[in-house]
């Protein structure tokens, strides 16, 4: 899926940033707490996770929802309370850790995320209007085929 604000699908030229498109389909789940299916492309998505090589530049993550009654929040990603990294969820554009979130869209969310950082697992969480929010896998460091 190419997303119209970019000209480039993937790598673009003259930089080290690769463009992932995943889609985000949530199924329901307990209160606040919503279940989904990550899907995209294979290296990078396997299995409900997002699997980012270490040392490979930065990415542009675009997460998509399909059409239905979610939303992302104004402040789509931010760490979970009491995990690792700790903190609370940052207002849109700006950086915690090493990835940067922009909610472009009702429906489609950008995430600049580093692959230069030696954390492997991030607790993060993606955030919809209306108080909900689904806890993604994100592993930073060369699984999945991506030594």
């Amino acid at each position: 899926m190419r997303h119209p604000n970019d000209a480039d699908h993937g790598r673009k030229k003259g930089d080290m940033t690769t463009r992932i498109d995943i889609t985000v389909t949530p199924r329901g789940g307990n209160g606040p707490n919503v279940e989904c299916d990550i899907t995209g492309p294979t290296p990078y998505v396997t299995d409900n996770a997002i699997f980012l090589p270490l040392d490979s530049g930065d990415f542009d993550v675009y997460f998509t929802l399909p059409d239905g009654e979610l939303t992302w929040d104004d402040c789509p990603f931010g760490a979970q309370a009491g995990k690792c990294p700790k903190g609370k969820p940052p207002p849109s554009g700006t950086k915690q850790g090493q990835f940067t979130a922009y909610r472009e869209t009702d429906r489609v969310m950008k995430l600049n995320a580093t692959g230069q950082s030696k954390v492997s697992v991030i607790h993060y969480l993606m955030n919809f209007r209306g108080g909900n929010s689904c806890d993604p896998i994100i592993i930073n460091g060369g699984v999945g085929g991506l030594q």
